[in-house]
């Protein structure tokens, strides 16, 4: 046990740094600033404990340096508010620019969470990014890359480059220490659900009592928009569509003719996108609407909180379709089990094969199933993408993930070709006896 006598002050032109006492018994080795540096902006920073004192002196004297000397001076002369020191103060200087405030508010609460946890990484912001160099990046990336989750490294890491270019746009720091990050992509999610596999999920919310779900689920598919978007609709963001032709007013219209839109701006692209509703969809909304809520009297949001009646919570909303693919899967396992009990071996398989597709499901998966869906029946890219928001190389992309390039879609696409070149070969025929 190290004896409990104060460790000598060590005393520099503009500062000191001492050891202190913590909790338990360690030493803890503080940087001082004089009362001089204090009414400039200088704080007390802790850099470590006695177990590894050679990195506190050696922390120590390289904050010295940075504040003695000429180059020192004229930092010190420089607004308070200009300094960036640390991780952790660069953070939350980032958080005030342009580069920040003016992204999305979905956009910006994931940029806060991987901050968060960049922090975390830097000593819980304290880091002196005079310290950080690129093997600090590079061990980083080799502890990430264990992680099964390559989606999350890769937008983390990608975060981090973001927020050190601009600490190297703002003169923060000398060189850029993530720059060209060698980083495996994250593998495609290609999970879709078929337009005949999606009632027993909707059903399946409903016979659990997550009505919110199951109209979720039915406008996931049909309206191909993003979760945070259709959590935001009400009932005023529906209005009836005339400008219309007849063929689609009698594919879509009610039994009076009326076909009724969804519109809405997106938020993560300030697109503004106008849905007609498909019936099943149309329905789906008017049976919200019209359903008995509990809490708030007059709550119009089509995905209704079951608790309260207004706007249901994201977090809510991802923990109730987490259940209901969870129970289902586990219910058709049961079944595919009874099945074989039965020696009902190709009921068996087929139930086993289902579970499968369900199993792992997420509700962004229904955005790109209804898409596919669409170009399953032969919508056009600029269709799709006038009803999803995306621009048309994004739909193209998106659709090259998720279709397979399969016998059937390409018989259809023949045929389409076949059947148009006899209209035409008919119509020249007629031309020429005319």
């Amino acid at each position: 046990m190290k004896p409990r006598t104060k460790k000598p002050n060590v005393h520099a032109t503009y500062l000191s740094w001492q050891w202190r006492e913590a909790n338990g018994g360690e030493w803890v080795g503080h940087w001082k600033p004089s009362p001089r540096l204090r009414r400039l902006g200088w704080q007390n920073l802790e850099l470590g404990t006695d177990a590894n004192a050679g990195a506190v002196v050696t922390a120590c004297v390289a904050r010295t340096a940075l504040v003695d000397g000429t180059v020192a001076q004229a930092v010190i002369e420089a607004p308070v508010s200009d300094r960036i020191e640390t991780f952790g103060q660069l953070v939350r200087k980032y958080k005030t620019s342009s580069g920040f405030t003016d992204a999305a508010p979905s956009t910006q609460k994931n940029y806060s969470s991987y901050l968060r946890m960049l922090e975390t990484w830097a000593q819980d912001g304290k880091l002196l990014l005079s310290q950080l160099n690129r093997q600090m990046v590079l061990d980083l990336v080799e502890v990430l890359e264990v992680d099964s989750r390559r989606t999350r490294t890769k937008q983390l890491l990608a975060m981090l480059g973001v927020l050190m270019q601009y600490a190297e746009d703002k003169g923060h720091i000398a060189a850029h220490p993530a720059r060209n990050l060698r980083v495996a992509s994250p593998k495609p999610r290609k999970r879709r659900l078929l337009r005949d596999e999606l009632p027993l999920l909707v059903d399946t919310a409903l016979a659990l009592g997550h009505r919110h779900v199951s109209v979720g689920c039915v406008l996931g598919f049909y309206t191909m928009q993003r979760e945070g978007d259709l959590l935001a609709v009400t009932s005023f963001t529906m209005r009836g569509i005339d400008d219309i032709s007849g063929d689609a007013r009698r594919a879509l219209g009610d039994e009076r003719g009326h076909v009724v839109g969804l519109f809405l701006e997106q938020e993560k692209t300030d697109t503004p996108v106008g849905i007609p509703l498909a019936p099943i969809a149309r329905e789906a909304v008017r049976n919200a609407i019209s359903a008995p809520r509990r809490g708030r009297v007059g709550g119009t949001h089509i995905i209704a909180d079951p608790q309260t009646g207004l706007e249901c919570p994201e977090w809510r909303f991802q923990r109730d379709f987490r259940a209901v693919v969870v129970h289902l899967v586990k219910d058709l396992r049961w079944r595919a089990q009874t099945a074989t009990l039965r020696q009902e071996h190709d009921e068996a398989d087929r139930l086993t094969q289902l579970a499968k597709r369900y199993d792992g499901i997420q509700f962004r998966d229904l955005r790109r199933s209804g898409m596919c869906w669409m170009r399953d029946l032969g919508a056009s890219i600029p269709m799709i993408a006038a009803i999803s928001g995306h621009s048309i190389a994004e739909t193209t992309k998106i659709l090259d993930t998720y279709m397979p390039r399969d016998i059937r879609i390409a018989a259809e696409g023949m045929a389409l070709a076949v059947t148009r070149q006899a209209e035409r070969d008919a119509a020249d025929a007629l031309e020429e006896q005319g």
